[in-house]
């Protein structure tokens, strides 16, 4: 049985990653909106995961509250960007 210090390091090194996976291919393949909204999204719920990873490790519920208010204000700015986007398209065509 691992500890639980190396099964959080072992998550946190791996969210670090596919953050800088992401960012990447943020900075030079990203060439639709859609695309840069939709990874902007999983890039902050990445960073979201390792507020979690980290008020689990110290035992912190304060971490997982900001955590569950952040993911709110995430998804409701997505879904007001998403919207004017699709009404612009809209208005063009």
């Amino acid at each position: 049985m691992l500890s639980k210090d190396f099964n959080i390091f072992i998550y946190f090194i791996l969210n670090i990653l596919i953050f800088l996976i992401l960012f990447f291919f943020l900075i030079f393949y990203c060439n639709n909106i859609i695309k840069f909204l939709i990874i902007i999204e999983i890039l902050l719920l990445l960073i979201n995961t390792n507020f979690i990873f980290i008020s689990y490790y110290f035992n912190n519920i304060t971490g997982q509250i900001f955590v569950f208010f952040n993911i709110i204000n995430n998804t409701i700015e997505f879904s007001i960007i998403l919207t004017l986007i699709i009404k612009n398209i809209n208005n063009v065509i």
